[in-house]
């Protein structure tokens, strides 16, 4: 089934869940979820403690697909009592407008959801892996350091972590370290639904000596284990986004740590991690591809699919360049191939102290001036956001003391009105009183006409 179909199946079947709430009344934490697989099956889940029978819910979905010709394209049907549920960790995964997976990206049209957070978020993604991404965000996150910034690194390349290994001593440090990994807190927040557990416990600081700002490492785990390899094959990305975990994660950091910049470890290749990364947590992004036809045609879709939501705010450095003239024009070359508006090429040369460290980040002059271009890169994105923002709220202000004014003449204006209401129905009552008594006090009416003419000139010299 091609992926076309499939987005079609997706749509026209959503109104089969709500054909079944109706039929049954499923109320409290009774529910129902239908979706679509790869091949186009119809997998039903209902939750219940009535009397539904699997037989009942085939029937159903086939008088239904019997209408469209795809009576085939059952699969699974699943009935548990809510009981049953609640043992077996079965939730219902409910649709999150700010998610958005690789497929959802195929056939939209500038459907991108902006990144509520105020700090930067930025993803550093790769095609393949091996390109020297990791070491590309650790030393960029030096530089951005030594800058002054406070960074905090964020590995979300769950299946190969690494971040727990190359800052080994700083995480299982005792007192400083951390006492679970991302991936832990995120089983036990979503899946367990424990409350205990906490942000504070994820995160530790480099102490990064001879920079004037600071680096936290928040690491996938703490070390490998088998639970970490379970944890990882129970966790579904739009379940944690549901839960609305690293927006919570996000604004703790903002705060309690004073966080600037966020740079992210990405899952490679097309995969629902590398999707939360790039098209749900990030707002901006890094593309770290080697200088081979693989990669740039990997890096080619990827670039494509953002363009077809709206994300337009990321930047491509090749790496591990040649420093020859044959290495810059190889890479030049692939990189015009490039489906990107990025004028200037961002080259990472290959250097073998990197290959043979053992010790990340390396404060070298040498090593760190390869990464400048990606630190600079970030640093004016930084100082445009931070100018854009300024400006706006400086607008903000603008309209508000204008909106401020205008309230105040409006307030105003309603005064003159009702003083000059009154005067009305005063000279009306003079008039009536005269006509029907035939009393004549012109003196009054003339004092009385002055001062009123006198208060109305005052009320609206102030407007």
């Amino acid at each position: 089934m091609d992926v076309k179909r499939q987005v079609e199946m997706e749509r026209i079947w959503e109104n089969i869940e709500q054909i079944i709430q109706s039929k049954y009344q499923l109320k409290g934490d009774e529910w129902v979820q239908v979706s679509v697989s790869k091949r186009g099956k119809i997998h039903v889940t209902v939750v219940s403690d009535s009397n539904i029978k699997r037989t009942d819910i085939k029937k159903l979905l086939e008088e239904e697909l019997d209408k469209r010709s795809d009576s085939d394209q059952i699969g699974f049907i699943n009935i548990y009592s809510t009981e049953q549920a609640e043992e077996l960790h079965i939730e219902k995964i409910r649709k999150n407008d700010d998610y958005l997976s690789w497929s959802d990206t195929l056939y939209a049209d500038n459907i991108a959801k902006e990144n509520k957070t105020e700090t930067q978020v930025i993803s550093f993604y790769s095609y393949k892996g091996g390109v020297g991404r990791t070491i590309a965000l650790i030393e960029t996150a030096y530089n951005l350091a030594d800058a002054g910034k406070r960074v905090l690194l964020l590995d979300l390349d769950v299946e190969a972590p690494s971040l727990h290994n190359i800052f080994y001593d700083k995480v299982n440090d005792e007192i400083n370290g951390v006492q679970y990994g991302t991936i832990e807190y995120l089983y036990r927040k979503v899946i367990q639904g424990s409350e205990d557990v906490r942000i504070n416990d994820i995160f530790c600081s480099l102490q990064l000596k001879n920079v004037s700002g600071e680096i936290f490492v928040m690491p996938a785990l703490k070390s490998m284990n088998k639970d970490y390899v379970y944890q990882i094959e129970r966790l579904q990305t739009q379940q944690i986004q549901e839960k609305d975990v690293f927006r919570e994660i996000f604004a703790y950091v903002q705060k309690e740590l004073n966080v600037d910049i966020i740079l992210i470890d990405t899952r490679a290749g097309f995969n629902q991690w590398g999707s939360l990364s790039l098209l749900t947590l990030s707002n901006q992004v890094i593309f770290i591809a080697y200088p081979n036809n693989e990669n740039v045609e990997g890096l080619n879709m990827a670039l494509q699919l953002m363009q077809n939501i709206g994300k337009k705010r990321y930047a491509v450095a090749m790496s591990k360049v040649v420093a020859s003239e044959e290495g810059v024009k190889k890479t030049r070359s692939l990189f015009e191939g490039l489906n990107v508006a990025q004028e200037d090429l961002i080259p990472v040369y290959y250097k073998q102290e990197i290959a043979l460290s053992n010790r990340y980040p390396i404060d070298s002059v040498d090593i760190l001036v390869s990464y400048k271009e990606l630190s600079d890169y970030i640093l004016n994105n930084e100082k445009i956001e931070r100018n854009k923002k300024l400006l706006m709220n400086g607008m903000k202000e603008q309209m508000l003391g204008q909106m401020f004014i205008e309230k105040q003449r409006l307030v105003r204006f309603l005064a003159v009105e009702q003083f000059l209401n009154q005067e009305a129905n005063m000279f009306l009552k003079y008039r009536y009183r005269e006509e029907l008594f035939g009393i004549r006090n012109t003196q009054i009416k003339r004092r009385y006409k002055k001062g009123g003419m006198r208060m109305f000139q005052q009320l609206y010299i102030q407007l």
